[in-house]
């Protein structure tokens, strides 16, 4: 079995979500991030724009869905590698990797502004072998989840919301939307229905209520359209069959 796919999924717990994204493309929201491995002595939580992907075999989804919910839209990796999304560089807390990484995050304290930005973004692309999920106090697996990152640019979070977020910021709902809204505003990543591999959704149930929404909701050509029905699963019968 091939441990990786060509197709890149996004995964959310709401139909509500996954018909938005469908209407308007995905969107950065600033997600809160286990940062320990950086050992700084000064916080354990980050918070990034970014929007996740993982390239994990429809036969190993499962794993992952029941994490992170069972709707889903996976894009074919090749077509969307231009956009800037790369994979999650993981880092073993005794690695040497992590040691010159936490040398250039501190370092970067003292440096001009567009070195401080390199070390941020670079930051924002790593992630601890294992580590926490906000709220959760149970250790979770990350480098099972094969995730690829779009992180907004340094450049983007300009004006009053910088590139990340402290966890007592991030606790501030009225900040944090604000925040998320300026995301979408300035960096919301669009996809062509060619670009579709996957819809996926919990149930056979809902799949009519997808195919409504495509054609009543979305402006594409009957020819698009007709399209994206054709890349819709439901997973609890996909489930049935690996």
């Amino acid at each position: 079995m091939n441990p990786r796919t060509k197709t890149l999924f996004h995964f959310t717990s709401s139909l509500d979500t996954l018909l938005r994204i469908l209407r308007e493309g995905f969107w950065p929201q600033y997600c809160l991030e286990d940062v320990r491995w950086l050992d700084d002595g000064s916080t354990q939580w980050r918070a990034w724009p970014m929007v996740s992907f993982c390239d994990i075999p429809i036969s190993r989804l499962h794993e992952h869905t029941e994490f992170y919910g069972c709707y889903g839209i996976g894009v074919f990796r090749e077509h969307w590698e231009s956009t800037g999304l790369n994979p999650v560089l993981y880092v073993s807390r005794d690695s040497t990797v992590r040691k010159f990484l936490r040398e250039v995050v501190l370092d970067s304290k003292d440096v001009d502004d567009r070195m401080r930005a390199a070390a941020m973004v670079m930051m924002a692309y790593c992630k601890p072998m294992r580590g926490r999920v906000y709220g959760i106090e149970k250790e979770k697996d990350f480098y099972s989840e094969c995730e690829w990152r779009f992180i907004s640019s340094a450049e983007a979070c300009s004006g009053n919301f910088k590139f990340f977020l402290s966890e007592k910021e991030f606790r501030d709902q009225q900040l944090l939307q604000q925040a998320n809204d300026k995301r979408r505003k300035d960096e919301m990543l669009e996809f062509r229905p060619e670009d579709v591999r996957y819809i996926a959704v919990k149930s056979r149930d809902e799949v009519h209520n997808v195919i409504r929404f495509i054609d009543t909701e979305l402006k594409h050509t009957p020819e698009e359209r007709d399209l994206l029905k054709t890349r819709i699963i439901a997973l609890d019968e996909l489930s049935s069959d690996i």
